[in-house]
């Protein structure tokens, strides 16, 4: 390929793991961000990745990286505190402006206002610019990524997860995130408030909206 590949999606999506399942593959990848975007030239690069997530579970991943500005100094152990915080002040919309704010200015492409194959998982627009679901990288995105470079199948495409989010923080911080995540749970509302969107209309099946839904419900 003459262009490096760039994924240029939110965060705590996966888009480590895409970054090296896409370098197994031979490829040049550079990642930015919206905070470094503006160091980046697009003409150095050709085909674009961006990536969605259930967005309560990337939020909680958002929330237990960036902890530091919520909490000072974090807690040693787990309290009920932590998740009224998340609740009330974390910016609970950042998925749903991605497209909006931050993919149209900078590429005019209104992806939300084209049909996405759901059942599928990815999607290719104008060409250049993968949208593909966290849930489909396991099984769609070696050949998401192919059509999107035109790779050959005789190239291996190698999907490797990094840790676990609670693990990577160490083994203090890490047990209170996991006792964090066992407990997130939501009454009706706030699930409302997170899935009624077009942002995950748009881009999950009825059947993983409500999978989400029973994975976070206050049963």
């Amino acid at each position: 390929m003459s262009k490096y590949v760039l994924v240029y999606t939110m965060n705590k999506v996966g888009s480590s793991s895409v970054k090296k399942a896409a370098e197994s593959g031979g490829s040049i990848v550079g990642r930015a961000h919206p905070l470094n975007f503006h160091t980046i030239d697009l003409n150095d690069y050709g085909p674009v990745i961006t990536i969605v997530r259930d967005p309560i579970a990337r939020n909680l991943s958002a929330f237990m990286e960036f902890r530091d500005n919520y909490f000072d100094p974090f807690p040693s152990e787990y309290s009920p505190d932590m998740l009224q915080v998340f609740i009330d002040q974390f910016p609970h919309e950042e998925p749903e402006w991605w497209f909006s704010q931050h993919v149209y200015p900078n590429f005019s492409l209104d992806v939300l206002g084209v049909p996405f194959p759901k059942t599928k998982g990815w999607k290719i627009y104008d060409g250049f610019f993968l949208v593909i679901k966290t849930e489909a990288l396991n099984r769609a995105f070696p050949e998401a990524f192919r059509s999107l470079t035109d790779l050959g199948d005789d190239v291996p495409i190698v999907i490797e997860h990094r840790a676990i989010g609670f693990e990577k923080h160490g083994p203090e911080t890490g047990a209170v995130y996991k006792e964090f995540l066992e407990n997130a749970k939501f009454d009706q509302a706030f699930l409302d408030r997170m899935y009624e969107t077009a942002f995950v209309k748009h881009f999950y099946l009825a059947s993983e909206i409500k999978k989400f839904r029973n994975r976070w419900t206050d049963k």
